[in-house]
């Protein structure tokens, strides 16, 4: 792929002009498969590259820069989380970049299974006194949550000196995988703080749902509504012995103080969202006259008419912060200090 400039058209052809930058992908172009990857014939698989080589106009080094790309579908990496030693089955992709530091990611191979292709660990890898030294890593233990969609358990991020800072995650009494509630621990295992957070989960929010057994599980449907997620009402942050060091509650739509302000002329909205608006819709009120039918009973001949906006009051449940209070003693929820937005 070349980016060029000063490019000419003459005589139904362009002509090249001086190269901005190019980059050259290693893709096969033989009619032999080789290892690892793939020709055009018979694909089981799009062909693929193992490297890439950049080259720009001013370069201040001599050589291009080269990417190259590792993957392999059947490898393991092992672990240990609480004194216990795993070993699961895994993909790895390995990027070292021109610099020479390398970044492998290993994710779950675990064919049919819920679990199979999320990535549970990485590591960036650079040469100290050139020797191959793990700088960061990651671990993440993956659980299945709401809709039977994955979210972390724990999570450990490793520094370079192995330290680590694992963080785990509750789920309780949210919706929609939302985190109540997370803890940090050091090495050790010793807790070093927590945070809890609520949200609004009110239906004017989240709108109209309704459940289905499937066996031994309810499932959730949605309905209509509004479809507004994870708006936090309240945050703490938590010491390691369960006092609370900062607390934070959040307020939305409330347009008493401040109300919307109307925007004449504005575009791409739709009116029924406008509280403004003066679009209204016509509406069937009451019968005004009736007639007797021939054949018994009666029938309206003439009907009530009335105009009734269009606007829609539920609209007004937008999800945005109105309203901020922290807390001088968060403790006791003292000392309240509010920032009206």
């Amino acid at each position: 792929v070349v980016e060029q400039r000063g490019m000419t058209y003459t005589s139904g052809a362009i002509v090249g002009g001086q190269m901005t930058k190019q980059a050259l992908y290693n893709y096969p172009l033989t009619t032999q498969n080789e290892t690892g990857r793939t020709i055009g014939i018979g694909l089981s698989d799009a062909p693929t590259y193992t490297k890439l080589t950049e080259s720009w106009d001013g370069m201040d080094v001599a050589e291009p820069a080269i990417t190259t790309y590792l993957f392999n579908n059947n490898t393991t990496y092992t672990y240990t989380d609480g004194g216990v030693t795993y070993t699961p089955n895994a993909r790895l992709v390995q990027v070292t970049q021109p610099n020479g530091a390398i970044s492998k990611q290993y994710s779950s191979r675990a064919p049919n299974f819920w679990t199979d292709g999320l990535v549970f660990a990485d590591e960036t890898i650079v040469s100290v006194n050139s020797i191959p030294t793990i700088i960061s890593s990651s671990l993440v233990n993956w659980q299945q949550g709401d809709y039977h969609s994955p979210r972390p358990g724990w999570a450990k991020i490793f520094d370079e000196n192995g330290k680590t800072v694992k963080t785990e995650y509750d789920y309780t009494g949210g919706l929609f995988n939302q985190v109540t509630r997370s803890c940090d621990f050091d090495d050790g295992n010793v807790k070093l703080r927590c945070a809890t957070s609520t949200y609004e989960n009110s239906q004017n929010y989240k709108g109209i749902w309704y459940s289905v057994v499937n066996g031994n599980t309810v499932e959730w449907y949605y309905a209509g509504g509004r479809h507004i997620f994870n708006l936090v009402l309240a945050t703490t942050v938590e010491n390691a012995d369960g006092t609370v060091a900062s607390r934070t509650n959040y307020e939305y739509d409330n347009y008493t103080n401040q109300p919307l302000v109307n925007t004449p002329g504005l575009i791409q909205h739709k009116a029924s969202n406008n509280p403004y608006t003066t679009e209204t819709n016509t509406v069937q009120g009451s019968c005004i006259q009736w007639e007797e039918h021939p054949y018994g009973g009666q029938y309206c001949v003439d009907w009530d008419y009335y105009e009734v906006s269009v606007f829609n009051p539920s609209s007004n449940y937008r999800g945005n912060v109105t309203k901020v209070t922290n807390y001088s003693d968060a403790q006791n929820s003292g000392g309240a200090i509010a920032n009206t937005n």
